[in-house]
Formats: C-alpha cells, sequence, structure tokens
C-alpha cells in the first residue's frame, strides 16, 4: 500500500557489502518525528520504517520527502539507524529528503566519517538531475531504464557452490550450516559469550527433549556431556523442575551386554584438591520456616533394591529405617527391621582388645559415658540395672529357673574358683548347690546335710558343729 497521490515521496536505495565484497545482512530503521499530518490527503503517518537488507545487502524504500507541502511539523529530518549483525560500530546520523531529489542513493547521504556521523547531509545535485543538465529529456523512470544495457561478459566469479545462475541464493547446505527449521551438524561447536552461552527451549510434549547429547562411541575416555566452571562462587551446574512423580535428575544406568559392569556407578562423586574439606552430598531445603520445622516432608534418602521393600529410608525428620516394608516410617533415630533370620540386625567388631568401645551409652547432661560395650564385648554400666522379666540366667543360654520369675539362674561353674577374690565375694553353683567364696578364703556351702547322734549324749551336737563348719558359716574351735 503507499501513501495518498499528491504526497511526494523520495525513492531511497542502497547496498551494504563487507570488505570481502561479501553482502552485509541486517536493516536499516527511518525514523521521522512521531506523528506527520498532511491535512490535505486526510492522512497521518507515523512510526519508524524498518527496511531489511536482500541476499545481495541492497534495500528500497519510498518515503515522505522532509519538505512536502501542508505537512505538520515541517523542518524536521530523518534518523536513520544502521543495524548490521558483523558491524562493531552501527552509526545514526540525520539526512534530508527534499522533494527535488526523487531518486537518491544512500551512499549519497551517509556520512564517511564515523566519529561525527550527527549531521544533516546537504545533497548537491543527482545523476538524474546532471543528465537533464546535458540535455536528457526523458522522466527519472526512464532515465533509470536507461542505465540497463546488454548482458556483458561473466567477471571472474562464474559459480558460488556450482551455482552459477545471475542470482545465485545459498541455502543453508550449500556452505555446510544447519537450517532454520532443524538440522544436524557435524563438527566442534564452540560458543563463547559473556553472556548465557547457549539456550535451548522446547515446546515438544510428548517424549521430547530440550538437548540431547549422545556419544555414539564406544571406547576411549569421553563423555556425552561435560560441564567445566572456574567459577568458585556459584554451581557448575543448575537443575530445576517441577515433577509429580519423577526425579528432578534421573540417572539410568545400562548394562553394556555381557561386559562385567560390577565396578560402574550409577552416579560416582569425586572430590579432589590437595586439603579439600567439600562434602560429597548435601541435602537440604530452602523453604523459609521456623527452625525446627521440617522444609519436605518426604523422604530425604529412599533406596528400594529389594522387590517389596525399603532397603533404606531416611525419613523427613532424619530418622533412619534399614529393611522394612515400603512406606513404613522409623520409630527411633535407628530402627533395624529385620527382613529375615538369614542375618543379624546389627554386628560391630571390634579392632582390638583394647582402646574405642564397641558401642557406648552417654548421659544428656554431661556427656559422659554410663554403660559401654568394652573392645572384649564386655558389658559394662555405672548405672543401676534392672532385669523385669522373668529372670536373669548366668553361665548358660538355657534358663534353669525352675518355673519361677524374677530370678537369678546360675549354672555349675564351668571352673569352680579356687582363689580368693580381691574386696568382694564369688557366687557361683556347684553340683547344684549355691556357694560362695569371701576375700578370706571362707567358702559357703549351701548344700544340706544330715545332724546324726544321740542328742542326749551330746553326740547330735557335736554332729550339728560339723554340718555348719561345713558349710562355712562357722569356725568349729571347740574340744571333747
Amino acid at each position: 500500500m503507499s501513501l495518498p497521490e499528491g504526497i511526494p515521496t523520495v525513492t531511497v536505495t542502497g547496498r551494504y557489502l563487507r570488505p570481502d565484497g561479501q553482502p552485509l545482512t541486517g536493516q536499516v530503521v527511518w525514523r521521522a518525528p512521531n506523528l506527520l499530518t498532511f491535512a490535505d490527503h486526510d492522512v497521518i503517518v507515523g512510526g519508524p520504517v524498518t527496511v531489511p537488507l536482500d541476499k545481495q545487502g541492497r534495500f528500497t524504500v519510498v518515503l515522505p520527502a522532509t519538505d512536502a507541502p501542508g505537512m505538520n511539523p515541517s523542518g524536521w529530518s530523518y534518523t536513520v539507524a544502521e543495524q548490521f549483525a558483523t558491524v562493531s560500530q552501527n552509526r545514526v546520523y540525520q539526512v534530508l529528503l527534499p522533494s527535488s531529489d526523487p531518486v537518491v542513493d544512500i551512499a549519497d547521504l551517509a556520512p564517511t566519517d564515523p566519529t561525527t556521523p550527527n549531521y544533516v547531509a546537504v545533497k548537491g545535485k543527482s545523476a538524474y538531475e546532471v543528465a537533464v543538465d546535458n540535455g536528457y529529456a526523458g522522466t527519472v523512470e526512464q532515465w533509470l531504464a536507461s542505465l540497463v544495457g546488454p548482458k556483458g561478459a561473466p567477471g571472474l566469479v562464474q559459480s558460488v557452490n556450482g551455482k552459477s545462475e545471475a542470482a545465485i541464493n545459498l541455502a543453508a547446505a550449500d556452505v555446510g550450516a544447519v537450517p532454520s527449521t532443524g538440522g544436524t551438524y557435524t563438527g566442534t561447536l564452540r560458543v563463547d559469550t559473556a553472556a548465557h552461552g547457549f539456550t535451548s527451549k522446547s515446546t515438544v510434549t510428548a517424549n521430547g527433549h530440550a538437548i540431547t547429547a549422545w556419544m555414539a562411541a564406544t571406547s576411549g575416555t569421553g563423555s556425552a556431556l561435560n560441564a567445566v566452571s572456574d567459577n568458585p562462587g556459584f554451581s557448575a551446574v543448575q537443575v530445576s523442575g517441577k515433577e509429580t512423580s519423577t526425579g528432578t535428575i534421573k540417572v539410568t544406568h545400562a548394562k553394556p551386554g555381557a561386559a562385567d559392569d560390577s565396578g560402574a556407578a550409577a552416579l560416582s562423586i569425586d572430590l579432589t584438591g590437595a586439603g579439600t574439606a567439600a562434602q560429597g552430598l548435601f541435602i537440604n531445603s530452602t523453604i523459609e520456616r521456623a527452625d525446627g520445622a521440617l522444609g519436605t516432608t518426604g523422604n530425604l534418602i529412599t533406596v528400594r533394591n529389594t522387590k517389596g521393600r525399603d532397603d533404606l529410608r531416611m525419613a523427613a525428620n532424619g530418622r533412619i529405617a534399614m529393611g522394612g516394608a515400603i512406606g513404613y516410617n522409623p520409630t527411633a533415630m535407628l530402627d533395624l527391621r529385620m527382613p529375615d533370620t538369614t542375618a543379624p540386625a546389627l554386628v560391630a567388631r571390634a579392632a582390638g582388645t583394647t582402646g574405642a568401645n564397641l558401642m557406648e551409652w552417654q548421659r544428656s547432661s554431661d556427656g559422659a559415658t554410663r554403660t559401654r560395650i568394652s573392645p572384649l564385648c564386655q558389658l559394662v554400666t555405672l548405672e543401676t540395672l534392672y532385669a523385669a522379666g522373668p529372670g536373669v540366667q548366668v553361665g548358660s543360654t538355657s534358663t534353669t529357673f525352675g518355673g519361677g520369675s524374677g530370678v537369678l539362674g546360675l549354672t555349675n561353674a564351668a571352673t569352680v574358683p579356687t582363689t580368693n577374690p580381691t574386696g568382694g565375694v564369688a557366687v557361683y553353683a556347684e553340683a547344684g548347690q549355691l556357694k560362695s567364696r569371701a576375700a578370706n578364703g571362707d567358702v559357703f556351702d549351701t548344700t544340706r546335710r544330715a545332724v546324726t547322734g544321740s542328742r542326749a549324749s551330746g553326740a547330735a551336737l557335736a554332729s550339728l558343729l560339723t554340718a555348719l563348719a561345713q558349710t562355712g558359716l562357722i569356725t568349729d574351735s571347740t574340744t571333747a
């Protein structure tokens, strides 16, 4: 659509090339005052005019003359902004387009000194005017047509990439480029920029990926994706997602055929650098909350290698369960659930006969160890020991409670004490009888003994004294 007839216009043409003769890419933007009113033609003209360069770097645009009669405002000039992709310093300058020059070339208007780009070009006579001054009597269109002569001999360039037509348009494949509609690029692609180096956005909803990195080689030490960062102040890789039933990061290891992959891992963490104090794995929640309140309410860690069972589960509150059914919530800081009878729930093995304890229980007030299991597997407690069950059995794994409850059962001593205990009494059973050996060597024997003899003659008394002495209750120092 053109301007109303009667508004004088100027046709501006131009061509932009690189120093090697290749066409530039980009556009030329023409800006007049915000709104131009042509009252005689009942029209208002406004806004910039953006003119893209064609494949030869050319453009043509028809614009209102800057001295059109009856135009409001008047006495203005166009602001020209050159916007080219490979030019480091694009220019912005002012030009006049008087109606006396209906056809002009941008090369006759644009400034040639890049340090003084802001001035209004004052144009001399056009080539058409010079032709009229020299006797040409035709119109501008006739003069332009007269400039087109017969086809000349071919120049030095006969063809480009096998094409030899007059107007050569190269497709992406002609120069080894990937078309804008997509394709396969072969070779190394490097993006070096101070901003976002590479952004990929996909709107595919079915089995699509924004980025796919595929290492097709089957040997060597190369990786499908290698992210390297020199910035110690932030993460080398950031991943965020809004999943409802899958992981934000999913790592799948597929067994490579018949090869032995016992040394492989789906996730491997290597902390390098002498003296590093980096953490191997850090789980945190940045949700705003009060101290002591949970971030996520889901498990922090779930390991489910055994079907139908959570082999390891760390709940949101830090409690750990091992061997429980799927969904089992631990009832203690460490909750061990034996799934079968083939292995114990907990095994602790000492490194030697001395040194650190196998296990310790500490007092909350001062952290002092009050009960422990020594390296020799000895149970030692400095607190009261309660046994509220049927009883305590010593010397055997089979009870000898005699049907009682709250009983201390002693199995016959495998070796009867023969030396005196220090500062106490050794209690033991021998031949089914309770005995004790005191620190002074006295042995108390509860074996029932018979007392015989006549009471009248005093023989019974002598027999009783002998029996009491044998139990260890008295020392018989009597005489006949």
